[in-house]
């Protein structure tokens, strides 16, 4: 039994990884064909909500035998900041895909993490016991910070593709992406936050309303006006990326978070990274050099190490917890 849900886990997040890391390169293609990313990001979410919506709904229908009342959903200040923040997120990332690679943006993406650790620890002071409980997880923390930062670096100068991206406009389109990730870090610890707090509340149920609130900040930008210029093929794309990288995603991501631990489960990060630089390279026809490679592999290790870490600290903490209770409690309990 534990074996075949291990199993269900891993299958999940392959695809979910899978869509994930060929959306970038989909996006890119959009992009080329001189349409608004504003637009595709407000599609991108409306149809995800949609999906969610919908999967929801079979779900309820098929493992609700009884009828439940309807939980009330609460919203708080962690809530409307991590919305807004995921809403910032599609904004930035979408628009980076005009002027970067999409290799790029998933790798940038991808290191949120490390950068989850740099601001829990600057901000989050009743945190930082929990991320750090010593200074054996201060030298690591900062070890991950330092390999990750390398990696950024090297993909940041790598200039293989100056035909396909030039140099400057590639930089501009990094930057784009690393705004991105640091509001998506924020969305990670908000939902984060609010998840602590509101424990009854189902995360899927969360997440769907969560892209729903997003949705009005990009609702914006949305240049409704470009719609009818939308092609067959065009359409087709936004949807594939609206369903199956958005909302299907995110639920086979629910899936695989429910039956793996935490380090299987963020090798899904390498995952994407390795689908995406291959979609480029066979639909977009990047090159590649040892700069962005290298760079790209230690970015994934630190966002590895830092998921890692963070669960390790967490262990750590339990059996803190654990042994001050047993003292509290005399050795007769």
């Amino acid at each position: 039994m534990q074996r075949s849900s291990n199993l269900t886990g891993y299958a999940a997040g392959l695809l979910a990884s899978f869509f994930w890391g060929i959306h970038s390169v989909i996006i890119r293609h959009l992009t080329e064909q001189v349409i608004s990313p504003y637009l595709i990001a407000g599609l991108r979410l409306y149809i995800g909500t949609l999906t969610l919506f919908l999967i929801i709904g079979i779900e309820r229908l098929f493992h609700f035998k009884k009828k439940r009342e309807p939980m009330k959903f609460t919203f708080n200040t962690f809530f409307w900041i991590a919305a807004l923040s995921l809403g910032i997120n599609f904004l930035f990332f979408q628009s980076g895909l005009q002027y970067t690679l999409a290799s790029d943006a998933n790798l940038i993406q991808n290191f949120s993490p490390v950068a989850v650790l740099i601001i829990s620890t600057i901000f989050l002071t009743h945190r930082i016991k929990e991320i750090a409980p010593n200074k054996i997880f201060w030298t690591k923390v900062f070890q991950i910070v330092l390999i990750g930062s390398i990696g950024a670096s090297l993909v940041l100068v790598n200039d293989s593709n100056n035909k396909i991206v030039s140099d400057d406009s590639k930089l501009f389109g990094d930057f784009l992406e690393f705004a991105g990730m640091i509001f998506f870090s924020v969305f990670v610890i908000c939902s984060s936050e609010y998840s602590k707090i509101e424990k009854n509340i189902p995360s899927l149920d969360v997440t769907m309303v969560t892209l729903a609130v997003a949705a009005l900040p990009v609702t914006l930008f949305v240049p409704f006006g470009e719609l009818a210029k939308l092609n067959a093929q065009q359409w087709g794309e936004i949807i594939f990326i609206g369903v199956f990288s958005t909302g299907v995603a995110y639920w086979l991501w629910h899936i695989a978070s429910k039956r793996l631990n935490v380090i299987p489960l963020t090798l899904n990060l390498v995952y994407i990274g390795i689908i995406t630089v291959l979609s480029e390279v066979l639909f977009l026809h990047i090159a590649l050099d040892w700069e962005f490679i290298l760079g790209g592999v230690l970015m994934i290790i630190a966002s590895v190490a830092a998921e890692i870490i963070n669960l390790q600290a967490k262990g750590y903490n339990a059996l803190r917890n654990g042994a001050q209770k047993d003292t509290e409690a005399g050795p007769l309990s």
